[in-house]
């Protein structure tokens, strides 16, 4: 007797089976978890590092070649890839799948500290990071404020509005994109600098060295103690036009 044949005789018991695989089907249903973003890991990590000043071309070749060289050793890495910008190195490293990316990223951290004594003195430190679904912005938020201008869009949205959202119970971090910040561009004659024999490195160190605010000490009286720095920001744009480089 084949299983149709068995049914059809035996048809309360073959409803009320149906019935119970349903009404189990539905009960599982009504408890499975649903995970917006479920914990995956992405086996990748990126090595990114800033070099203020710098070409793609300086980039390319006093920082990202010695990286790749570097990450390129590490176990299970299937795949280095990079990007050469202005002022800005990004190499990405894709590992195999099941890497355990924890050791991965120590072993990365190890292999660019190697080779961090042949980057260039003013290259900001090599940051390396991974790839975090659970990092992403669940929520976006458009701001307009009629006739009002970008800049100050933007400044409110950082006085006011992210402070705010930041006070919110569960909220991790909250970041402000667009709108318009307040820049000053240094423009900088290649040919002048090259008749002085100066280098783009020196014109920003130069920048650097006289924007700060540093402390100056103690001075000590008979009833007071006062606290002495020196207040050496720029502010304004003539200030920034009379500074000596080398």
């Amino acid at each position: 007797m084949n299983l149709s044949d068995l049914a059809l005789k035996r048809q309360i018991t073959t409803f009320m089976v149906f019935i119970a695989i349903v009404m189990i089907g539905a009960f599982s249903l009504s408890r499975l978890a649903i995970d917006l973003l479920p914990d995956v890991e992405f086996p990748m990590l990126t090595v990114s590092t800033s070099y203020a000043g710098a070409s793609p071309k300086e980039i390319e070749t006093l920082i990202t070649e010695y990286v790749e060289r570097a990450v390129s050793t590490v176990q299970n890495v299937e795949e280095v890839s990079s990007t050469s910008s202005e002022g800005s190195s990004s190499v990405r490293v894709a590992f195999a799948w099941g890497t355990d990316m924890t050791e991965a990223a120590n072993d990365l951290r190890e292999r660019v500290a190697r080779v961090k004594g042949a980057l260039p003195e003013d290259a900001d430190d090599p940051r390396v990071w991974k790839f975090d679904v659970s990092s992403m912005p669940i929520v976006f938020l458009g701001l307009s404020g009629g006739g009002m201008p970008l800049d100050k869009i933007r400044k409110y949205a950082e006085d006011e509005i992210k402070h705010r959202f930041e006070q919110i119970k569960g909220v991790a971090a909250v970041d402000v994109r667009g709108g318009l910040e307040r820049e000053i561009h240094v423009d900088v004659d290649r040919s002048q600098l090259e008749a002085v024999g100066l280098s783009f490195s020196q014109i920003t160190s130069a920048l650097r060295n006289e924007n700060l605010d540093s402390p100056g000490g103690y001075l000590e009286t008979e009833r007071t103690e006062l606290l002495l720095r020196t207040s050496g920001q720029y502010t304004d744009i003539d200030q920034i036009a009379n500074t000596v480089a080398g």
